[in-house]
């Protein structure tokens, strides 16, 4: 499993090390995951932060949650109306 790191030089970009993966940066946006590279920066100036920080951007991690899974907020609670209550608006 990947271990995920920032960098104040790099504020745009997250950093991630695995044994398998090497060094590696992507953008810290969401999908950036897709876009990673190799990573030769300074690794000691590094900072350690959870992983769950890159649910968003595909960073895989073990509390990943799709983006899909979660319940829309704005219909929770609400039933479909009969399509024949549905009325147009003009």
């Amino acid at each position: 499993m990947p271990t995920l790191y920032r960098s104040s030089d790099l504020l745009s970009y997250w950093v991630a090390h695995s044994e398998s993966l090497g060094w590696v940066m992507f953008p810290a946006k969401p999908n950036g995951w897709s876009e990673k590279r190799p990573y030769r920066g300074d690794t000691l100036r590094l900072q350690r932060i959870p992983q769950r920080l890159g649910f968003n951007t595909g960073f895989p991690h073990p509390d990943a949650t799709p983006v899909r899974a979660l319940p829309d907020p704005a219909t929770r609670g609400f039933k479909q109306l009969p399509s024949q209550a549905q009325r147009r608006v003009a």
